[in-house]
């Protein structure tokens, strides 16, 4: 169960589940991004349903607020607690503070993160610093430059997928504020340590009445 406390690198989790996130033979990574603090029941609901299956959350910015009110309530209910993965990664978005103070939580948000998970290391930023507007080029140099083997970003809330460079690119989408047509997403990514294969799965966000929500699997 995460401890919800924060390390020097910027992660949120112990060292000893830092460690073992590095070094394990499997990881499965729930990646979310803009959520924009708009839908805090959502968030609840896909860490129940994803987030304590998940060896590591990383979320890409926008909408950073509603996990400072998260592991708030999680500091207090151990079946919220049970749902945050043991390791968390968060990188500031552009509609983001660098830090969060409120109650029991304080934690600092950087622009960017880079961490192991079995045995590949993880780039994850918002984009914005990026230019991915206009293609992902330069977000990639930077991933290569700390040995990345996955780029995840967000700020463009277009879910996008594809093998650049030998580095796996990652945009989950926006989970409330979809653009061009897309509908409101996250993504799960599973990998068997460092074979070539990954497992990339889409789920699409669907309102249900009564305040619920549907997640399926989506083509991307």
């Amino acid at each position: 169960m995460n401890g919800l406390t924060q390390v020097r690198t910027g992660l949120i989790g112990s060292v000893d589940d830092i460690e073992k996130l590095a070094s394990a033979k499997k990881a499965t990574v729930l990646v979310l991004s803009d959520i924009h603090c708009d839908d805090f029941g959502l968030l609840l609901e896909i860490m129940k349903q994803f987030g304590a299956d998940s060896d590591a959350l990383v979320y890409c910015g926008d909408g950073i607020r509603d996990f400072a009110r998260l592991f708030l309530e999680a500091s207090s209910d151990e079946k919220i607690r049970a749902t945050i993965p043991p390791v968390v990664a968060f990188a500031r978005g552009n509609g983001d503070y660098n830090e969060y103070l409120g109650g029991s939580v304080r934690f600092d948000v950087p622009d960017a993160i880079t961490f192991k998970a079995a045995g590949r290391t993880i780039f994850a930023t918002h984009g914005h610093l990026f230019g991915v507007d206009f293609g992902t080029d330069h977000i990639c140099s930077v991933a290569s430059a700390s040995k990345a083997s996955l780029v995840f970003y967000g700020h463009t809330h277009c879910p996008y997928k594809k093998m650049q460079d030998n580095v796996v690119v990652l945009n989950p989408g926006s989970v409330t504020r979809p653009r061009n047509g897309s509908c409101p997403s996250f993504a799960v990514v599973t990998y068997p340590g460092v074979s070539e294969k990954f497992e990339i799965s889409f789920f699409g966000i669907k309102h249900i009445p009564f305040g619920h929500y549907q997640f399926s699997l989506i083509s991307i």
